[in-house]
């Protein structure tokens, strides 16, 4: 996972992406809901949906109120001839089939399960591409029906007017690079950040270590080009993720879970670049202010009056950074444009193997019962919040409203993430079927670069706190020397500047390091290195004189446990970084 290192969405006038399926010649087009850009995909399974007669008309209202896009689901031979009744009507289908069936020509794209996939994965993995749910009068009592009411899905039959698609709408458009605030700030923001990372880390990188590199890159630090950019995976001569993803719709970047994925991961990195250098800002202007206030005890050099503007001036700088990070909720905004981002980046793994990710496997918690999203943005928990506190306290008043705004937060990047999913629709096979070459390839690129991914954050974090460590202890150090040496010369008032902004230094040092929480980013990296090494081990060693179907079994719940992994490091992620509000240093 990227934890907002600039390494390198919402576009610069806050539009939604554009969603649907790709139709095929002759076919009917994919429509999408205008207000959204996005088509409602609704899921149809005939044990739901009613007889051929009740098929047709409900699938007649549909195309006469536009925007859906209609996923089959069949279980069975004859369940496939439905598809043609709905495309009939003028809406575009898409089919998912069980294994052992031969997917349709008729539909825009249409895949068959694996040998080996159980009925519960088809069941999952229908639900997850789906909206809402396609039922007649009467059938709403099955239990698949009570699963996709458990799912947060719908029901609609074509008569009452279609709810707008979850998790349309933009997703943090303020922290858009190419956006208003990302042109005033992108070119500066993160430097500081960067340039303490790079300085704590100087001569650690290269292997072994050379001072050249790590000077270029505490240069780049400061006058290099900065921007952050999106990334997924390789796309150099060590492996492309291009030319192997299964997917053959998902390659280029105007796909849309691609494109969602290239303007959500640049925003949550200049989210992050941006929180962390006020960090930074904060905590050392606070220490300087100390040094301010000594310096004008003193007279020294600028005089009182002026070391108490200076003074002053920092403070002031201080109160309106803080005020501005918690004004526009920028560790809510930029944390869940990473969560959402990440999760992704586990869609984009696991649906070319027709696996289902964990994220999308949650129920749609943003949606009411007509489908529409809920007053508040969030579940009943969360309207809730903003009364469940009594008259006069104002405190658990404001506490609430702000775990309400973080639950909305993190609710809207993980509907932005299915919607992605959703538009993007059913991958497409070059071969007709995912294929064990194929699947296994995809799997050991993906999960080899997370581990090399994390393993660099966790040596460079580890490296950085250990000289932050020992620079606080070397600050603390020349702080009582100084006070021994006041014993020896009481007149030199210059020692009071080491005694009390010494102190102060080390406070701010020791507070930035614990407010990026270095130790528990770089343990949790730790862990998924060595959970993602042991996957990529058993990916490698699969025999090769297995059965095709039972090697795809095995790849994909390895697939799963990647998944699994990847998104527990995600959510643990996270919590780590909300255990902490923001305010003023202390």
């Amino acid at each position: 996972m990227n934890d907002g290192s600039l390494a390198g969405t919402e576009s610069d006038d806050g539009e939604p992406s554009k969603g649907g399926g790709e139709a095929i010649k002759g076919g009917p087009a994919s429509r999408v809901h205008a207000a959204t850009g996005s088509a409602l995909v609704v899921l149809l399974t005939p044990e739901l949906a009613g007889n051929a007669e009740e098929i047709a008309a409900a699938s007649a209202r549909l195309d006469a109120q536009g925007g859906a896009r209609v996923l089959l689901l069949a279980r069975k031979a004859a369940d496939l001839e439905v598809g043609r009744t709905v495309q009939t009507a003028g809406l575009e289908v898409q089919v998912l089939a069980a294994a052992g069936l031969t997917p349709p020509g008729y539909a825009a794209r249409a895949v068959a399960m694996p040998e080996g996939s159980t009925p519960a994965e088809l069941d999952e993995l229908a639900l997850a591409l789906s909206d809402a749910v396609l039922v007649a009068e009467g059938a709403s009592d099955t239990a698949f029906a009570r699963l996709a009411r458990a799912k947060g899905k719908p029901f609609v039959n074509g008569i009452v007017p279609l709810p707008a698609p979850p998790g349309a709408g933009p997703l943090q458009s303020c922290l858009d690079p190419k956006g208003k605030i990302g042109r005033r700030l992108g070119w500066l923001a993160g430097r500081l950040e960067q340039f303490a990372l790079e300085l704590l880390t100087l001569q650690r990188q290269g292997n072994p270590p050379t001072f050249e590199k790590s000077l270029a890159k505490l240069r780049r630090a400061v006058r290099g080009h900065w921007e952050p950019l999106p990334y997924f995976a390789p796309e150099g001569n060590g492996g492309n993720w291009r030319e192997l993803v299964p997917d053959r719709e998902a390659v280029a970047d105007t796909a849309p879970i691609v494109a969602v994925f290239n303007r959500i991961d640049p925003s949550a990195t200049f989210g992050a670049s941006l929180h962390r250098d006020a960090i930074w800002l904060t905590h050392l202007f606070a220490a300087l202010a100390v040094f301010a206030a000594v310096a004008g005890a003193i007279g020294l050099i600028a005089g009182e009056a002026g070391w108490a503007f200076i003074e002053l001036l920092l403070l002031g700088v201080i109160g309106a950074v803080v005020w501005a990070v918690i004004h526009y909720r920028l560790q809510d905004r930029w944390t869940a444009s990473r969560y959402a981002a990440e999760q992704l980046r586990i869609a984009r793994l696991c649906l070319p193997l027709l696996v289902v990710p964990p994220a999308l496997a949650q129920t749609d918690i943003l949606t009411g019962e007509n489908g529409a999203a809920t007053d508040d943005g969030g579940p009943k928990g969360v309207a809730g919040a903003k009364e469940s506190t009594g008259a006069g306290e104002a405190a658990g008043r404001r506490a609430a409203l702000a775990q309400a705004r973080r639950l909305r937060a993190i609710e809207e990047a993980a509907l932005a993430a299915k919607r992605a999913v959703r538009d993007q629709g059913l991958p497409r096979f070059e071969a007709g079927s995912v294929t064990v070459a194929a699947s296994r390839a995809w799997l050991e690129l993906i999960v080899d670069d997370q581990a090399a991914y994390h393993r660099k954050n966790y040596e460079k974090l580890e490296f950085a706190e250990h000289r932050l460590h020992r620079a606080v202890t070397a600050v603390f150090a020349a702080t009582v020397l100084a006070v021994l040496v006041h014993f020896i010369w009481p007149d030199a008032s210059g020692l009071l500047l080491v005694t009390a902004a010494g102190p102060a230094l080390a406070a701010a040092l020791h507070g930035a390091s614990t407010r990026l929480s270095l130790v528990h980013r770089a343990e949790e990296s730790k862990a998924v290195e060595s959970t993602l090494n042991t996957l990529g081990k058993d990916v490698r060693e699969l025999a090769a004189d297995l059965p095709a179907a039972a090697l795809l079994v095995k790849v994909r719940q390895l697939a799963q446990r990647a998944a699994a992994a990847m998104s527990e490091e995600n959510k643990r992620w996270y919590d780590l970084l909300r255990r902490i509000a923001d305010g003023v240093p202390g």
